[in-house]
C-alpha cells in the first residue's frame, strides 16, 4: 500500500499543484470536497473533486494574517473514468480504505495483525489505514526519487517532489484558453516571473523520467483495482 500512497503524492503534486513534503504532510481529508454537477451544461452529472483553500508557503498563518486564503479560483477536478490515474477515483477508493474518523490524508496502513484483529472483531476487514500513525514530512520527502527508482529512470536521484508541481504547471501552461491570472492563482504564484520560471520546455531525459514515472504508476493503480473495487489485490500485498 506504500506504493499507493506515493502515486497519490505524484497524482496531486500534478493535478493541484502541491508543492513538497509540507504541504502534503500537513493535508486532511476536510481539505477535499467531492461532488456532482447538477445544473444544466456540458459538465452536468459529472463527478468533481475539488481542493479547498488553505494555508501554504505564499500564504502563512502568523499573528498578522489569521484567514485562510480566498481567492476566486477553485482548484476543481472533473473526473475522469478513463483514467486509472484520475484524482477523484484514486481518492474515492483511498477513502474507502481509511478509518471512519481519520483526519490526516497520509496514514500508514495496519500491519497484518492489526487486520487480523479486525477480522475477528468484524468478520471482515473495515478498513486498511492507521488514523493515529500519520506519515512525516521526511518520509513523503523521499517519495519521488523511490518513484522514479522504482519505474526504472536511469537519472532518479534528480528527481523532486517539485519536479510534479512544475510538470503539472508546464502542462497548464498549455492551456492558453485560461487567462494568465487564473493559472497563477491555482499555483498559487504571486508573480508573473515565479510562475513563468515553471513554465519551460522539458529536455528530452527529463520527460523520459516522467513518463516512465508516469507508467509505472498507471501500473501501480491497475494492480490495487481502482477501477473495479478489487480488494483482494490490496489484502495480498500487506
Amino acid at each position: 500500500m506504500n506504493d499507493m500512497m506515493m502515486v497519490m503524492c505524484w497524482t496531486l503534486s500534478k493535478t493541484f499543484l502541491m508543492r513538497g513534503g509540507r504541504e502534503h504532510s500537513d493535508l486532511t481529508w476536510s481539505k477535499f470536497k467531492f461532488g456532482q454537477y447538477e445544473y444544466d451544461g456540458e459538465l452536468k452529472g459529472l463527478l468533481y473533486v475539488e481542493l479547498l483553500p488553505s494555508y501554504d508557503k505564499t500564504h502563512s498563518l502568523h499573528i498578522g494574517n489569521h484567514t485562510e486564503r480566498c481567492e476566486k479560483v477553485q482548484n476543481i477536478h472533473v473526473c475522469d473514468p478513463s483514467n486509472p490515474l484520475d484524482p477523484y477515483m484514486l481518492l474515492s477508493k483511498d477513502k474507502e480504505m481509511c478509518a471512519p474518523d481519520q483526519e490526516r490524508f497520509y496514514c500508514y496502513r495496519l500491519t497484518k495483525l492489526q487486520l487480523e484483529a479486525q477480522v475477528k472483531k468484524y468478520g471482515e476487514i473495515q478498513f486498511f489505514s492507521n488514523e493515529k500513525n500519520a506519515i512525516g514530512r521526511n518520509v513523503i520527502q523521499t517519495w519521488c526519487k523511490k518513484l522514479a527508482k522504482r519505474a526504472g529512470v536511469e537519472e532518479w536521484d534528480k528527481c523532486t517532489n517539485h519536479t510534479f508541481r512544475m510538470y503539472g504547471i508546464t502542462q497548464q501552461a498549455t492551456q492558453t484558453d485560461i487567462p494568465l491570472q487564473e493559472r497563477m492563482g491555482l499555483s498559487r504564484h504571486k508573480s508573473t516571473q515565479a510562475y513563468l520560471g515553471y513554465c519551460r520546455a522539458s529536455s528530452e531525459s527529463e520527460m523520459k523520467r516522467i513518463m516512465a514515472i508516469r507508467q509505472h504508476n498507471r501500473d501501480t493503480a491497475a494492480f490495487y483495482g481502482t477501477d473495479d473495487g478489487d480488494v483482494e489485490g490490496v489484502t495480498a500485498s500487506i
